[in-house]
This record gives C-alpha cells, structure tokens and sequence, in this order.
C-alpha cells in the first residue's frame, strides 16, 4: 500500500509542475535542482470507527528549488497543501488527514498523513459444513 501511496503523491506533483524532477526515497543520490523527493516516514495502526482498523501512513515531500530562491520556495509551500489534500490510489480518492510544512536549510519539507482503513480477514474461510453446524444457512 505504501507504494501506492507514494505513486499517488507523485502523480499529483507531476500534474502540478513538468519543471521539476521527482525522486523516491533517499535523499542521498545526486539530485537535480528543482526537484521533489518523496519518502515514507512512519506507519501507525489503530482503530476507526465502528471497530474499523486503520493505518496512518505518514509521508515525507521535500522540494529544493535551484539556488537559493526563498520567495519560490515560500510559493511552493503554500501550493504543496492543496496538491496533497487529495490523491487518488487505484481509483480511490484519499484525503489528508493533517499536513504541516516549514522551511528546512532552504528547502520546503511537508508532513502529510493519509489514514487507510482496512479489514483483516479471518485466518480460515468459512465452509458449507462450518455455517450448518454454527447454524447460519437453515
């Protein structure tokens, strides 16, 4: 799931800017600027509502623009929360559920959380012979 997520963030930036370069995960590979890097953070688990599991995946979007262009970056920060309000994941449009952005060592970094919910099936699938003798089919 997670790297659906991350395609998600990444189809929304490439509709957003053509300019810029995206990468995925490390931020030690040699970069050209301007680009974006995308990485996952953290993954929480949890419970919805009405016994719902979740998942909460946090992702990280860096965006370094070429030189030293604060204003650039500044508009880039503003623009990055409506990009990631929304991503669509296998047809499924997921919102955030928080994003926070600041300024980092002349770089943009947002903090964006999307939460998932999910169900766990159960380990043995249920058989004719196990519904009659819990007396599910009469």
């Amino acid at each position: 799931m997670i790297r659906n997520l991350l395609d998600g963030v990444t189809n929304e930036l490439l509709k957003f800017s053509t300019d810029a370069r995206i990468y995925v995960g490390s931020e030690k590979q040699e970069k050209i600027l301007p680009c974006y890097v995308v990485k996952p953070s953290t993954i929480q688990y949890g419970s919805g509502r009405e016994g719902r599991r979740t998942k909460t995946y946090t992702l990280q979007v860096f965006y370094y623009p070429e030189g030293d262009i604060t204003t650039e970056a500044v508009q880039i920060e503003d623009e990055l929360g409506e990009i990631l309000e929304k991503i669509t994941v296998n047809d499924i449009v997921i919102k955030n559920s928080g994003i926070k952005s600041e300024m980092v060592e002349g770089a943009v970094m947002c903090t964006v959380d999307y939460i998932v919910n999910y169900t766990k099936t159960d380990s043995k699938p249920q058989t004719m012979k196990s519904l009659l003798q819990k007396e599910r089919i009469e």
